[in-house]
């Protein structure tokens, strides 16, 4: 209802970070820094592109990443595979040479700077 509401023409794109909750001080008991359940991210994500939406996420560079499970045969049993083939790490297709670059300019993406602030 929001993006038929407020964005009802164009695309519509998200830009998301992990949330840390950094717990620190005298009175506190359970001190540390949690991060939000990754599961959970990883179903909205999905849920996101099912229903056309880009979402722009930040990802370590040793990042394991694979290719969508395959469709399942009928007549399979057992359970079935939640993901493809492993694909180069991040930090693999930086260093390709056969890696194909290309320059894209977000409008408004800080402002037209390199960096927030």
């Amino acid at each position: 209802m929001l993006i038929s509401a407020f964005a009802s023409r164009g695309p519509v794109i998200l830009a998301l970070d992990d949330t840390i909750e950094r717990r620190r001080g005298k009175r506190i008991a359970a001190k540390g820094i949690y991060r939000d359940s990754g599961l959970s991210a990883l179903l909205f994500l999905d849920a996101m592109r099912r229903g056309g939406i880009t979402a722009i996420t930040r990802l370590r560079l040793d990042a394991a990443l694979y290719e969508p499970a395959p469709p399942r045969p009928p007549g399979t049993i057992g359970r079935p595979r939640t993901k493809g083939a492993r694909l180069p790490s991040l930090s693999d297709v930086l260093v390709d040479a056969s890696t194909g670059w290309q320059a894209t300019v977000v409008p408004g993406w800080y402002l037209g700077r390199c960096g927030p602030g």
